[in-house]
């Protein structure tokens, strides 16, 4: 059984548990994961994240996946231990850096309803472009710990996408 305080965020479909605390805590909790994150009988997420403090007010984090394995690299989760952070105000200023097992990570959190991260020395850029029929976007594969796709756009209008098949582009990726 859990018996340590956690929260429960959400970002872009990807849900989390979120925990704070010392590495003597996650000793205890990591053969516990698979349980904790199954959705009928546990708490159910995608990914566990747990933060711990370190040296001069930085942040490190762990990302499990539900079958207890490791994550070397989760966005929306890393978006979500900043908001964690400064909703827990374990930091004060708006501006700040996480890092994690691919690195660290600025954090802009000027805006709190749109929190930001800058990434750097984490991506592997693939040559190849991807097209799909009936859209006007083309599409980079990016590696950042996990397979993305990624495209740029001029403005925030809503895209409409065939998620299936850019799913089956990010998991063809070698």
């Amino acid at each position: 059984m859990i018996t340590h305080p956690f929260s429960k965020m959400h970002a872009l479909g990807n849900d989390f548990s979120v925990f704070y605390g010392s590495l003597s805590i996650l000793e205890n909790l990591t053969d516990k994961i698979k349980d904790f994150s199954n959705r009928q009988a546990g708490v159910g997420f995608d990914q566990l994240l747990f933060i711990t403090p370190q040296e001069n007010n930085a942040f490190y984090f762990y990302i499990f996946n539900a079958d207890g394995s490791k994550a070397s690299q989760c966005l929306n989760g890393a978006r979500c231990v900043a908001r964690f952070l400064l909703e827990h105000k374990y930091v004060d200023e708006p501006v700040f850096t996480i890092s994690n097992q691919s690195g660290a990570m600025r954090v802009n959190a000027e805006d709190f309803s749109a929190i930001t991260l800058s990434v750097q020395n984490t991506t592997t850029f693939f040559d190849e472009i991807i097209t799909l029929p009936n859209l006007p976007y083309s599409f980079k594969k990016i590696s950042i710990g996990n397979n993305h796709v990624v495209t740029q756009i001029n403005s925030k209008k809503t895209l409409t996408l065939d998620l299936q098949a850019l799913l089956k582009v990010t998991q063809d990726m070698a």
